[in-house]
């Protein structure tokens, strides 16, 4: 009697493939810091109001999906970007809320330079979301912010034309005020955020619109962000004119 020939082998089941991970690219931040970002990102999230602005000036507000709330009491903001108001806020510079940020799925978070958001900065990446620096506090860091977001979102036709736009406004301002003599230039008090005693010091990106508009800032020895001052100082100042960041903790009548 012939056996019975033994049954074939079952074949073994083909491994499950592996999930194709996101095509990635590594970007340089303004901080000198190498963050590994999607190829593509179209979710983002913006933590001040600068930020903000840059975003949208670079043809990004499509892709915002988290804002700070300081954004949000802008007249300016919800005027171009009524849609603003309905974004999730993520809080502001006095504190953000990583919790909400995490929440809304960001491919990258543009956040500000200092030691206040490095604890941020770790937070978000632990959660594997990366947190790209911005410092726009001179004139060409605010050209390369701009020429960064382009790279990042995809949208670099519209951040080199912004660039373009900027480099002639300051090519017109400087035609204007070229000629006015250094001692007939006006001193200028810029009065911070803080109130009718906080100032801008020379490191602050509002120093170069004073004097790009041909005045001299009273402040410029300063360092760091706004700073406060004495009223003796501001008087031994002697400026000639005095003005406020529109987002001044102070009135027109405390001025």
């Amino acid at each position: 009697q012939q056996e019975e020939p033994a049954p074939a082998a079952e074949p073994e089941p083909e491994p499950e493939p592996e999930p194709a991970q996101p095509a990635t690219r590594t970007i340089t931040d303004q901080a000198g810091r190498t963050v590994t970002l999607s190829t593509e990102v179209d979710r983002v999230v913006t933590t001040w109001r600068p930020g903000t602005l840059l975003v949208i000036s670079a043809d990004g507000r499509d892709k915002i999906v988290g804002v700070d709330s300081s954004s949000q009491r802008s007249e300016f903001l919800t005027a171009v970007f009524p849609g603003i108001l309905d974004l999730p806020g993520v809080g502001n510079k006095k504190g953000l809320n990583v919790e909400q940020i995490v929440a809304v799925k960001p491919d990258v978070v543009f956040i500000w330079h200092g030691a206040d958001t490095e604890p941020v900065i770790q937070q978000l990446e632990s959660q594997g979301i990366p947190a790209f620096v911005l410092i726009p506090e001179s004139l060409d860091q605010m050209k390369e912010a701009v020429s960064l977001i382009g790279e990042i979102l995809g949208t670099e036709e519209q951040a080199q034309k912004m660039i373009q736009y900027y480099d002639d406004t300051l090519a017109m301002l400087a035609e204007k005020v070229g000629s006015i003599p250094e001692a007939e230039k006006l001193r200028v008090y810029m009065v911070g955020s803080s109130g009718v005693f906080s100032t801008v010091p020379g490191t602050m990106y509002q120093h170069f619109i004073i004097e790009s508009a041909g005045g001299i800032n009273v402040g410029a020895e300063l360092q760091g962000g706004f700073s406060d001052v004495s009223a003796e100082q501001v008087v031994a100042w002697n400026p000639d004119v005095i003005v406020a960041v529109q987002y001044c903790d102070c009135t027109v009548d405390e001025i």
